[in-house]
């Protein structure tokens, strides 16, 4: 029950908080409600997680109460908590019917432009892209060449500044501009790229001081290498804002249940696990959705372990398989990662993962010795962006926010 506990207080404090007054209030009530704790208690541990719980209620039909979650309003705060309560208790049995079948399966398509970058340089060095996501959902991160995306300027960021004479970058409002080549997409991601916390100089060996970066252009033989566990020789990768977009020639995806995008009832249920007040992004993902409709990818129903072999085989001749995962390697057991990384490796694929800073320790200790462990303070909650377990660049969960390492 406690760590249960632990996991609402910290989904109220850090997850929800400043994006959804409802499920702050929500969270909070359950991390103080031994009753609800209890009736969680009785789930698999992945199936007691506050999205699902939320999701799964609402699916069944408890009411959102927006306009009783005021943020400034702690006492109608509680009141919305208690008539969630009150339905969850009444309705426990269904609601832990749905838990139990369903899983979270939000894809969030702003997470493509915290790998924009890796994607474009992978191609220029290595070809044409089979793009692979595992945990894939309905695609939609799959398609970062049909958005249009936006990097603003967060102070003086040399990246936006390498070639001001490139059409991308507007010199007049600090924007670089990245559309397909049909012309702007009706999905625009807007990213905020900040500046860089430096390099840990101290933290590197002398032969990493001389020489502590490479372009991703020269890493094509590192490929499938586990760069996190051999530190003392891995170089940092260098990237930066691409100026074309990624030629992505094939795509694929595999996840436990795959979203059909042309089904009413598996969209019903995807946009449920949208958060209430999220009314901007539910227009972004509700316009990717179109995009994906008109050319649906390859989506393959398997275990990210066992079946990923089967899809990478796949892919057509030709082309550089580059396998992504995007927030979903925490819904799997520490041990079941690491047999994930050992997967990839054998496979001799590229491998982008975009995860929570916990979730892969090995990158997260290579990244606290490039930068040193205050940043991570700073940002709380931010995903590391790896390329082949080397960090690359650090992002927000939903890509609203880039930082180059």
């Amino acid at each position: 029950m406690d760590r249960t506990r632990a996991w609402y207080e910290r989904f109220a404090r850090q997850e929800a908080a400043g994006r959804s007054p409802l499920y702050v209030a929500w969270a909070e009530g359950v991390a103080a409600d031994d009753e609800v704790l209890a009736l969680l208690g009785e789930l698999p541990p992945e199936k007691r997680q506050p999205n699902l719980l939320f999701a799964c209620a609402r699916w069944c039909g408890a009411a959102d109460g927006m306009r009783a979650a005021s943020p400034v309003d702690a006492d109608v705060g509680a009141t919305s908590y208690a008539a969630f309560r009150e339905f969850v208790l009444s309705n426990w049995s269904r609601v832990s019917g749905e838990m139990r079948m369903r899983s979270t399966q939000t894809n969030e398509p702003g997470r493509t432009a915290s790998i924009l970058a890796l994607l474009a340089q992978i191609d220029a060095a290595e070809g044409p892209l089979a793009l692979i996501e595992v945990g894939a959902s309905a695609g939609l991160c799959l398609y970062p060449d049909r958005y249009s995306f936006r990097f603003t300027r967060a102070g003086a960021i040399p990246s936006l500044d390498a070639d001001p004479s490139a059409q991308e970058f507007d010199p007049d409002d600090g924007v670089w501009r990245l559309d397909p080549q049909e012309g702007p997409s009706s999905v625009v991601l807007e990213t905020a790229v900040t500046e860089s916390a430096g390099v840990n100089e101290a933290a590197l060996g002398p032969a990493e001081r001389d020489e502590h970066t490479q372009d991703v252009s020269e890493l094509g033989a590192r490929a499938g290498r586990d760069a996190a566990q051999d530190s003392a020789q891995a170089v940092r990768v260098r990237c930066a804002l691409p100026s074309r977009m990624p030629r992505i020639a094939w795509r694929a995806g595999i996840d436990l249940a795959p979203i059909d995008v042309r089904d009413a009832e598996d969209i019903r249920w995807f946009l449920t696990l949208l958060w209430p007040e999220e009314t901007e992004r539910r227009s972004r993902i509700e316009a990717a959705l179109e995009i994906v409709r008109r050319n649906p990818p390859l989506l393959v129903a398997g275990d990210a372990v066992d079946d990923l072999a089967a899809l990478v085989a796949r892919a057509p001749a030709g082309t550089t398989p580059v396998v992504v995962t995007a927030g979903v390697l925490a819904y799997l057991s520490p041990a079941r990662r690491e047999e994930f990384a050992r997967e990839v490796r054998r496979l001799g694929v590229r491998w982008i993962s975009n995860e929570g800073e916990r979730v892969l320790p090995a990158v997260a200790e290579r990244l606290a010795v490039i930068e040193g462990t205050e940043a991570a303070a700073s940002e709380p909650g931010r995903f590391i962006v790896a390329l082949d377990g080397e960090p690359v660049a650090v992002a927000g969960p939903h890509g609203q926010w880039l930082r180059f390492v």
